[in-house]
């Protein structure tokens, strides 16, 4: 097997397919649950593996020059904790075992290997601290294989800012190299300010956590010909709109764009193929964009009423971009103190450029002879790590809810798993406003015990942990914990713990951290309870009109919340309904809710 080259180039595709080169497809995504270099296709029993069909598959990516990005997944049956694939290992040292060998058998020509997919939603039916667990575990067991080699944060459906950031806040910040998001978009048109301004989002806060210089990868983007209004033409103009936006971000560290996918599949789809194999637009739009700007560099943009224009720099020479972000055209008089050469559109059509020039949604590559700097976009050194990695430290939060909470006036007992393949024990230290607890362990679980005064201050507090082995320090942990006078139930919607209280769904649908359209119900349990708070970060679409019910019963209900707004916060007492069951039902016009608090009174 010969060796590959890991290229430099922003543009990639998902799913591999022979005779694509020629759009100039320099990344292959791969892996988990589609293709060959999949856990349960290599290792159908524990022990017992099967190379063969994932050695041709890494042979034929290679001879198409381009780079593999395999997706390590998903969980074999054999080794699921659940009935299906989507279920976090019920061992992570068959995780860890399976990882090593991919990662040792392919160095050399692999470099980059992404952990799970979308993690955030169904193709991950764990916790967002089993995922934690799952990224440090492929992080120790990859770098082990090849210390070169570089771990891609399992990209996130959409630009996934609250489980993103939770994976941080458990220590998960140093356990990859690269970011990776999806940031998809619906309707026949592509907001590119909405677009921009959610990476910038996402790099705003991996600025905060001290990451800024990690990469973004988008190893996801896309729209179906299925969809209404997608036709053919309209998704190959979508798609050279996306590709050029995404290479005009470099304040945000965005430098790879991988097209979802490759070929439609039992009819029309995202592919760039159709289902026979022969071309879309979609495909020589891919092929009009990389044929262009392959190797270029982005400078600015430029302001103007009605287009979008973009320049980059490429061999030294000004190149210009331009589309109308509407159905819509616009003029776009070219300045007349450079020397334009050549104006390339759609369908490989070339001609002279004029002084001015009629640009509509399809975008137009305008070049010229003038050469301009070399841009300089500030870059952010990368900190030596002082931390062991190979021992690390999680707090699993209590089943049922998705963040760790601490009553006052009790003792509260907060579990810490050491995952420590060596024989020396740990030191624990932890911290919780003034509060302070230690503990010891080699590996496996451990208990941290804190008395919260009854005064100490309701909401949020930081979960401070610091480890130790051997004198060297281990990665710290800085969990936020809920404080409250009872037990805390909280979640973000569309998630595994969520879907634990849904007890009724009709229509409705998830997103990102969001449930919204249809009506969904919930039901809690305030048996042991003397009463309760509910806070909702709920609204509807463009302001709509929405409304939340309680109910004892499931049968009669009494209205508790109401408005015609976005989201925001939202809190009603709950204390009627103490000692018993609690539905909580949505209903509205595309209302939607992102997050759930109910905090009970003891």
């Amino acid at each position: 097997m010969s060796s590959g080259a890991f290229s430099d180039s922003l543009f990639g595709v998902v799913c591999p397919w022979a005779g694509t080169q020629d759009a100039g497809i320099k990344w292959i995504r791969c892996g988990a649950g589609c293709t060959a270099l999949d856990w349960g296709a290599i290792e159908k029993e524990r022990g017992v593996f099967d190379w063969q069909a994932a050695d041709a598959e890494v042979r034929g990516i290679i001879a198409e020059g381009a780079s593999p990005l395999p997706i390590l997944g998903y969980s074999p049956k054999w080794a699921s904790s659940g009935p299906d694939e989507n279920y976090p290992p019920a061992d992570l040292r068959d995780w860890s075992d399976f990882v090593y060998r991919m990662v040792y058998r392919y160095k050399g020509k692999i470099k980059y290997w992404e952990v799970w997919n979308e993690p955030d939603i169904g193709f991950w039916k764990g916790t967002i601290e089993q995922y934690s667990d799952l990224l440090k575990s492929a992080y120790v067991a990859a770098k082990r294989a090849d210390p070169d080699c570089k771990i891609v944060f399992g990209g996130t459906a959409g630009v996934n800012l609250p489980f993103t950031e939770r994976v941080y806040q458990n220590g998960g910040k140093y356990y990859f190299d690269v970011m990776a998001v999806h940031p998809y978009q619906w309707g026949d048109t592509f907001n590119d300010e909405w677009f921009v301004s959610q990476l910038n989002d996402l790099h705003c806060l991996m600025e905060k956590w001290d990451i800024g210089y990690k990469e973004i990868w988008l190893t996801e983007l896309g729209w179906s010909t299925g969809d209404k209004g997608i036709t053919e033409e309209v998704q190959a103009r979508l798609l050279a709109q996306a590709l050029i936006t995404s290479q005009s971000i470099p304040e945000a560290n965005v430098t790879k764009v991988f097209w979802f996918c490759v070929k439609d599949w039992d009819g029309p789809g995202y592919g760039l193929l159709k289902p026979d194999g022969s071309r879309k637009p979609a495909f020589e739009a891919y092929k009009f964009v990389t044929r262009t700007l392959e190797g270029a560099e982005y400078v600015a943009r430029l302001p103007h009423p009605a287009l979008r224009c973009h320049v980059f720099r490429r061999d030294g020479r000004l190149l210009l971009a331009a589309w109308s972000p509407g159905k819509e055209t616009a003029s776009l008089t070219l300045p007349d103190d450079i020397k334009w050469t050549l104006i390339r559109r759609f369908g490989g059509k070339e001609v002279k450029p004029s002084e001015e020039i009629e640009v509509g949604p399809e975008p137009v590559i305008i070049m010229s002879d003038s050469i301009i700097p070399k841009p300089v976009w500030p870059k952010r050194p990368k900190p030596s790590t002082p931390y062991r990695l190979e021992v690390w430290l999680s707090v699993p939060a209590p089943e049922g809810t998705s963040r760790l909470f601490a009553i006052r006036g009790r003792e509260n007992e907060i579990p810490v798993v050491v995952h420590n393949d060596s024989p020396n024990e740990v030191s624990i230290k932890a911290r919780i406003g003034g509060i302070t607890a230690e503990s010891t362990a080699k590996v496996g679980r451990t208990v941290l015990n804190f008395r919260l005064p009854k005064d100490f201050e309701n909401g949020l507090a930081t979960l401070r942990i610091t480890g130790s082995c051997e004198g060297k320090s281990l990665a710290p942990l800085s969990i936020p914990i809920r404080v409250a006078d009872g037990p805390v139930t909280e979640f973000l919607a569309n998630s595994t713990i969520e879907n634990g209280y849904l007890v009724e769904n009709q229509g409705s649908g998830g997103s990102p951290s969001v449930r919204f359209n249809g009506t969904w119900t919930y039901k809690f349990d305030l048996s042991n309870a003397e009463g309760g708070r509910l806070a909702l970060c709920v609204g509807a679409h463009q302001a709509n009109e929405w409304r939340v019910l309680l109910s004892s019963d499931q049968k009669t209900w009494a209205p508790a919340l109401s408005g015609k707004s976005n989201r925001s916060w939202h809190e009603v007492d709950v204390t009627p309904y103490a000692g018993g069951p609690l539905f909580v039902k949505f209903e509205g016009n595309d209302q939607q809710l992102s997050e759930l608090i109910l905090t009970r009174k003891l």
